[in-house]
């Protein structure tokens, strides 16, 4: 029975188990990256969609699609990444709960 005590106390203590206060949110990057991957997936197919397959094992065709799907999943990473940073700026409000010794509430805001 012992056994099952001690499983029962560790799954205790993972599930509720509060965060420390000196830990801190892993920092986002605000769409930087999700821009940067964009722009060159959009520069690669642009400069694929004039060229043309040298033996005809794809198709007449291969080469331009693939340009023009390269170029429009990078022009939509850019504008995730531009959308993702439009709301990074926009200001968010955050309320805490903290029922300890002492209870407390906090808000915060952020721009």
């Amino acid at each position: 029975m012992a056994p099952m005590k001690t499983m029962v106390g560790a799954l205790c203590f993972v599930f509720f188990a509060s965060q420390a206060f000196g830990q801190q949110a892993a920092k986002t990057h605000d769409g930087k990256i999700k821009i940067w991957t964009g722009s060159g997936l959009l520069a690669s197919g642009l400069v694929m969609i004039p060229v043309r397959p040298a033996a005809n094992t794809d198709g007449p065709y291969g080469v331009p699609l693939l340009g023009f799907g390269l170029a429009a999943a990078g022009g939509s990473l850019i504008y995730w990444g531009v959308r993702d940073q439009q709301k990074a700026r926009q200001p968010n409000t955050t309320i805490g709960v903290t029922l300890r010794r002492g209870a407390g509430i906090s808000v915060r805001r952020r721009w």
